[in-house]
């Protein structure tokens, strides 16, 4: 093995910027930059080809099944008037792809067409990476009904068994090296959950997002099962989520429709940990020597999950404290955290943003009445002094640091609803005293996450709060602000750009092995 150090962050530097080592931080496979021309585009199709080869190879060895996949139809989809989708159109091939097709004398709704289309893009993943299942998505508001989406009528759902049925063809004709998928966020349409039910074989798997396995009973026995669960939602990605009670009620759905599995949506991984554990702790087998494994699931969430969250605890921080940080956890299990991020609008949704706390800024709320429900923060902290060794200590630094980011997180909510009543009543003198507020708070919150970075869904969070809470909703005053206090906005309304936290020196997801002969890059931040 051949080890490599590349130091991303200059040694003479304290800025928090240097964590990044571009400006624009994001995927390897698009770069620092989004490309414009037709050879960039290239080249970010070679980079995802590299990636997944890398990845799914990796992953073969281990044993871990893979998937990827497209949205249906790929080809027509047919207007109604009784829908959203009023003309025809072809959804899943980009206009670009469309207008070559055109040009050659093909058309891109000529099932014919889409099959070669499917056809081209099995070809490529042949040649390109190893791959288990090709799913084939229904998109996210496909006949979501009741929940906010889209009516869909007979024609779209015909459109979308015969995509299936030209994937299924085209997968064929090169032999089946891979297994098709389907895969939703809800089964079928809101009425018929079972509505391709028939349209595939019953080896092909369906898997759906909606947790509860909701529509599972509808489907054929010998349909492959995939419920789906969700580790975090995308509303808190910037916010510790503790929800294994939702899994459990989730995992017991799954066994008793038939689930032959159980997939896990997240975003983030280190601070998912608890959760992680209790969804392994849920769904393996188990069995002694010589008999059959069992998947008997602990019938009461609340009795499981006490047990379970000290037996995690012991294993993450030691066991004098596990008891306590057991009881803790099962606490604050799913709606008893408070949540002080969410969607937010105004023209630009994203998720994790910190709100304005409304009733702080009419007045009747104040930050010390709410600081009461982040009371198992103070005493998560008072553990502290027990935890014994140096691996047990680390890790239960990352989670005091994201317990107390979290106490923070709330109070800077208060704060901006308390900002934004200001501007908009044109307090301007009192908007920027709690503007200034809000920048203080904001440098200790970015000083707790640079602290316990351990890995890049960690820089994430800090990326997430830069671009969507201060400048997407902060910044955004600055003009009015400016004119109604007629000067300048002090430098010191602003967040500070110099990093005033302890030393931090992290390798982001160590590698714990490598391949004989691999050149093994070591990116220390």
């Amino acid at each position: 093995m051949k080890v490599r150090s590349v130091f991303l962050s200059a040694p003479t530097c304290d800025q928090a910027s240097q964590l990044f080592p571009t400006s624009g931080y994001g995927s390897e496979v698009v770069g620092p930059t989004i490309p414009t021309t037709d050879e960039g585009y290239r080249a970010v199709f070679d980079r995802a080809g590299a990636l997944f080869s890398a990845a799914f190879r990796h992953a073969r060895r281990l044993g871990v099944l893979t998937a990827t996949g497209t949205e249906l139809p790929l080809g027509l989809e047919p207007g109604d008037a009784s829908t959203e989708v009023g003309d025809d159109w072809v959804r899943g091939m980009p206009d670009e792809l469309q207008a070559r097709l055109s040009s050659q004398g093909l058309d891109p709704k000529s099932p014919d067409v889409v099959q070669s289309i499917y056809r081209g893009i099995f070809e490529r993943i042949n040649r390109t990476h190893p791959l288990d299942y090709y799913w084939v998505w229904s998109y996210e508001i496909w006949s979501r009904g009741e929940e906010g989406g889209m009516a869909v009528s007979q024609a779209q759902i015909d459109a979308m068994k015969t995509d299936m049925g030209l994937a299924l063809a085209a997968l064929d004709e090169l032999g089946n090296p891979f297994q098709l998928a389907h895969a939703a966020w809800r089964l079928g349409t809101v009425d018929d959950p079972a509505a391709f039910d028939q349209s595939l074989p019953p080896e092909v798997p369906m898997f759906s997002l909606l947790g509860s396995a909701i529509g599972y009973d509808s489907l054929s026995a010998e349909r492959v099962k995939w419920p789906g669960t969700w580790l975090e939602f995308d509303w808190g990605i910037t916010q510790p989520q503790i929800a294994t009670y939702r899994l459990h009620e989730d995992a017991v759905a799954a066994l008793s429709k038939g689930g032959t599995g159980l997939i896990a949506e997240q975003w983030r991984t280190t601070v998912m940990g608890s959760n992680i554990n209790g969804l392994k702790d849920l769904v393996w087998a188990r069995g002694s020597t010589g008999s059959p494994p069992s998947r008997d699931l602990p019938p009461d969430a609340g009795a499981w999950m006490g047990p379970m969250y000290e037996a995690w605890a012991s294993r993450q921080f030691g066991p004098t404290v596990a008891a306590r940080v057991g009881e803790l956890f099962s606490g604050i299990d799913w709606d008893s955290i408070p949540q002080p991020v969410g969607w937010d609008g105004d023209g630009y949704e994203s998720p994790g943003v910190i709100l304005a706390n409304a009733a702080c800024g009419e007045g009747s709320t104040t930050w010390p009445q709410l600081n009461a429900s982040y009371s198992f923060v103070d005493t998560f902290e008072s553990l502290e002094s027990e935890v014994v060794g140096t691996g047990n200590r680390a890790r239960f630094s990352y989670w005091l640091k994201t317990m107390q980011g979290l106490r923070l997180i709330g109070e800077f909510g208060c704060v901006r609803g308390v900002f934004e009543a200001a501007m908009n009543s044109g307090s301007f003198a009192t908007a920027l005293e709690q503007r200034t507020a809000l920048a203080r708070l904001f440098e200790r919150i970015i000083t707790l996450l640079i602290e316990r970075i351990v890995n890049v869904s960690d820089l994430g969070e800090i990326i997430n709060h830069e671009i969507v809470t201060w400048k997407g909703r902060i910044s955004k005053f600055d003009s009015a602000l400016a004119t109604g206090l007629g000067y300048a906005i002090p430098a010191g309304a602003a967040p500070s750009l110099d990093y005033t936290g302890a030393p931090v020196l992290v390798v982001t997801t160590p590698r714990t092995h490598a391949y004989a002969g691999e050149a093994t890059l070591i990116r220390a931040r």
